[in-house]
């Protein structure tokens, strides 16, 4: 399907130079929820997910896009009463990009 975003002559997304953002492991997936102390079911809503595929990326038989954990992560992450995980310097390098980070961190000071 050459009209698919993810192929044709451009192929895959591939991240600019600067940012470390990788695909969340199960491990650390299980972590973050738990660290928020939310559902599967909760981290699926914030992340815009079905209830089935959060459970396959906990379980690791799917990937998690980029996408998808960036928005958990922001979901969590951002100030307000909704706010479940504070942010710290590590977390953002590792899932939010750096226009989001910075905006994050500044806000939480």
């Amino acid at each position: 399907m050459s009209n698919h975003p993810n192929r044709g002559p451009k192929g895959p997304f591939v991240a600019p130079a600067g940012w470390a953002l990788h695909t969340i492991s199960p491990q650390e997936l299980r972590e973050l929820i738990a660290a928020a102390g939310i559902t599967q079911s909760e981290a699926a809503r914030r992340c815009h997910a079905g209830e089935r595929t959060m459970r396959d990326w906990v379980l690791g038989a799917r990937r998690m896009p980029i996408s998808a954990s960036e928005c958990l992560a922001l979901s969590l992450m951002w100030p307000g009463q909704s706010r479940l995980v504070h942010p710290t310097v590590a977390l953002c390098e590792r899932w939010v990009r750096p226009q989001f980070a910075g905006l994050l961190i500044s806000l939480c000071r």
